[in-house]
Parts: structure tokens; C-alpha cells; sequence
């Protein structure tokens, strides 16, 4: 719309869809109703927010953003870690 790209996420406070900004969230519960409401609030509330929340309530939780160079990056949660055996610092 307009030359923008948009999601088909809305932000609740503003009634608006989200702008396109190249990322993606995973989450892995054991039902995927609940697995789907956290990635679209997970969305929403971007990476740092998002992250913090998983940690402290024991989240399984990977977003892959796009680069300025046109790369990939991945941010995931202690829990996803632990679920899918990779390894890495807090965040990587």
C-alpha cells in the first residue's frame, strides 16, 4: 500500500498493521494454538521485549531478522537452546 510493504499482524493500540521489517518469530509449545498467540504477540512486541518475557516464563523462542547487508540474524531464548541442542551465548 502506498510503495510500503505491511504485515497481516495489527498493532492493538493503534488498530494499524504492522510495517514489513524483514523478520520472523518461532515458538515452540506443546500446542500450537498457544505456540501462534505468542509468536504474533511476540511479534508485536519486537525482539528485546519479546526475548525477556520467554526467559523468564521458560519460552521456546527464535526471531530471524533481515540484515542491512541482506543477511540473517537469530536471536533465540535459553529454552529454544536447550530444546534444539544449539549452542551459542544468551541471545545468538
Amino acid at each position: 500500500a502506498g510503495g510500503k510493504r505491511y504485515t497481516h499482524i495489527f498493532n492493538p493500540k493503534s488498530g494499524q498493521p504492522l510495517p514489513w521489517r524483514g523478520a520472523g518469530v518461532t515458538v515452540i509449545l506443546p500446542d500450537a494454538t498457544s505456540a501462534d498467540a505468542f509468536a504474533t504477540a511476540f511479534f508485536v512486541l519486537g525482539v528485546e521485549r519479546s526475548i525477556e518475557i520467554a526467559e523468564t516464563a521458560g519460552i521456546a523462542v527464535m526471531w530471524l531478522e533481515a540484515t542491512a547487508a541482506g543477511g540473517l540474524r537469530s536471536t533465540t531464548s535459553s529454552e529454544f537452546r536447550r530444546i534444539t541442542g544449539t549452542g551459542g551465548a544468551a541471545g545468538e
